[in-house]
């Protein structure tokens, strides 16, 4: 008998004017020992030569489906594009800047399935500089010895049964959180829409996540993420994002108060049917995000 064929992932990367790197994520996306893959670049009208690399790519692999926004749309909205135009079961997303180790797609997927998860993440490696001299695709067993100053973060999960529960846990622990390039199940992904335009908009994302179910680890699997992105810069990530004065100025402010938002809204979570009961989780949040926030500051690539 015929095996079935997998069902079709699909590895979505936003990018804006990264024509020297992108070609390095783009080529570990094709290495995925997961066969059924699309790779959906998505480029937020870039005025380097990424338009040029990326068509380029297209005509090279017929895995590789580009998409250009007609203006630049801001970062939080490239990615929501991303989402939204995937056309494989599976969804995670890539940045531009990072590489996947070969086996990582069919790790978290095979986690997401067995262990019924909302979402699955790898390891994720953070190096410094672009220049550094590493095999653009690495496979499982070259990740584990990467040398060249890579640093490994911690993994986190969130087993909790209750969405609440999994919510504080995730706040307590998030650190440079690679659960926003873990895989899950894009009609999952989908529910979460529209993501939040603000600052630590990727934490609010998983928040939303975490209300449809657990987040899981593939430690086998590695991402491995450039510590020179834009998340090192919490200060332009609030000016991308239009925040002002203050936003731009202290933008760790902003998170404790984005979080209370989106916790105290009864449609991202319709399971707390009190009002009380949810400005109580909201406040629980706020505050545990305040907690944690000092030791996040230490670490300037803890957050968008």
């Amino acid at each position: 008998m015929a095996e079935h064929a997998a069902p079709l992932a699909t590895i979505a990367i936003p990018t804006f004017n990264r024509a020297k790197l992108l070609p390095r994520a783009v080529a570990s996306a094709l290495a995925q020992d997961y066969r059924s893959i699309e790779i959906l670049v998505v480029d937020n009208a870039s005025t380097d030569e990424t338009e040029d690399v990326c068509r380029a790519l297209t005509t090279q692999h017929p895995q590789v489906r580009y998409m250009r926004q007609p203006f630049n749309t801001g970062p939080v909205h490239n990615f929501e594009t991303a989402l939204r135009n995937a056309e494989g079961f599976y969804f995670m997303w890539l940045a531009d800047d990072d590489w996947i180790t070969t086996n990582y797609l069919r790790c978290c997927i095979e986690k997401l399935e067995q262990e019924h998860h909302a979402i699955v993440a790898g390891q994720d490696w953070w190096y410094l500089g672009n220049d550094i001299e590493l095999k653009p695709i690495l496979t499982e067993v070259e990740y584990r010895h990467p040398g060249h100053g890579i640093v490994p973060a911690p993994i986190l999960t969130a087993h909790e049964p209750e969405p609440q529960s999994r919510v504080l846990a995730y706040l307590r622990s998030v650190d440079s959180n690679a659960a926003i390039y873990g895989v899950c199940r894009t009609d999952t992904a989908r529910a979460c829409l529209p993501i939040p335009t603000c600052i630590a908009w990727d934490w609010l994302w998983v928040l939303l996540l975490l209300n449809m179910g657990t987040l899981g680890a593939a430690s086998d699997a590695g991402l491995y993420r450039n510590a020179e992105g834009i998340s090192a810069d919490l200060r332009h990530a609030a000016a991308q994002l239009g925040h002002g004065p203050i936003g731009k100025r202290i933008p760790w402010v902003l998170i404790p108060l984005e979080v209370f938002i989106t916790c105290n809204q009864s449609h991202h979570f319709p399971m707390i049917t009190s009002k009380l009961d949810r400005w109580t989780f909201a406040i629980k949040a706020a505050l545990v995000t305040c907690i944690h926030l000092p030791a996040l500051r230490q670490n300037p690539d803890a957050a968008h």
